[in-house]
């Protein structure tokens, strides 16, 4: 079967460099994601492909660390961020488009399966309760958050 999708976009008025800066920093979750408590890199230096952080979250209903991978690296256009549990497998792709000088596209897909471990009842979550929840998490809060935290840099004097 093939995995679920969610997708939010948005522009954001700001300078590509600057969303891509500030939104490929692990740190960055905590203030867009509600759920997110902590988000820690397990590396120095830049960001790169086969960087990895890991997350105190509570997605769903039991709260843990999660733990994603860089799995593709195209700065500053493209980024996806791997994660792989009993509780889900996913994909995130973020997705950067130059609209002008001062705005930029910014676009959000994930492709996920619910609860790997436990099939059929994670194809019933993912289809349902987790497609759902995602989408509105990403529509909004995610996106809304991430346009108002960069657009904030953005206008803070330098």
């Amino acid at each position: 079967m093939a995995p679920q999708t969610v997708r939010a976009s948005t522009i954001i008025n700001a300078p590509v460099d600057l969303v891509w800066e500030v939104t490929i920093d692990p740190a960055t979750c905590v203030e867009g994601y509600d759920w997110i408590y902590d988000a820690k890199r397990e590396d120095e230096g830049p960001m790169r492909l086969g960087s990895a952080y890991t997350e105190d979250a509570k997605p769903g209903l039991k709260r843990g660390m999660y733990r994603w991978e860089v799995t593709a690296f195209e700065p500053p256009r493209r980024i996806v961020t791997s994660h792989a549990s009993g509780e889900m497998e996913a994909d995130l792709e973020v997705l950067y488009e130059a609209l002008d000088e001062t705005s930029t596209r910014y676009t959000q897909t994930m492709e996920f399966r619910g609860l790997p471990a436990f099939r059929p009842l994670g194809f019933i979550l993912e289809r349902t309760v987790m497609k759902k929840k995602m989408q509105r998490d990403f529509d909004r809060m995610v996106l809304p958050n991430y346009k108002r935290i960069v657009e904030q840099r953005y206008a803070a004097p330098r």
